[in-house]
Order: C-alpha cells, then sequence, then structure tokens
C-alpha cells in the first residue's frame, strides 16, 4: 500500500527526497513549478508529482539535457 501523507510538509519533504535522489535539486530550486499544494489537496503522490509535473518543468528549464536522462513515465507514473 503506498504511503500517505497528512500534512503537506510531509508530502513536500517526500517530493524534496525523490528531487535531491534524482535531480540534486529540491521544489524551492524549481521556482516555476508551480501549485504543489495543489497536487497534494488532490491526492497527487509524491512519485506521481515528480515523475508528471517536476519533469515537466525540468524539460522546459534544462531540455535536451534533462530529455537524454529522464525517460518519459509509464502509466503508473515511474520510468
Amino acid at each position: 500500500m503506498p504511503e500517505t501523507y497528512e500534512t503537506f510538509a510531509d508530502w513536500r519533504r517526500a517530493v524534496n527526497r525523490l528531487m535531491l535522489k534524482h535531480l540534486g535539486l529540491t521544489l524551492d530550486d524549481l521556482p516555476d513549478l508551480t501549485f504543489p499544494r495543489d497536487a497534494f489537496e488532490a491526492g497527487t503522490t509524491p512519485e506521481t508529482f515528480f515523475h508528471g509535473q517536476v519533469r515537466d518543468v525540468c524539460l522546459e528549464e534544462f531540455g535536451a539535457d534533462v530529455a537524454e536522462l529522464w525517460p518519459e513515465p509509464s502509466e503508473d507514473g515511474r520510468k
């Protein structure tokens, strides 16, 4: 069963752990990444947010460098 997050702060820490592990960045490093609170409130998992919205912003910011290292996510939001 996937982990659930009671607070936005816990959810945000989980997203930041994924980002640090894979990118060496946090949410604070991507100011163009909007509405993480909305994603939390909608029940979006940190993994889905990371492989969806974070990936999209990174592609916009860093282009081909990210595209080569970060393949399209699968249906479940994972690589």
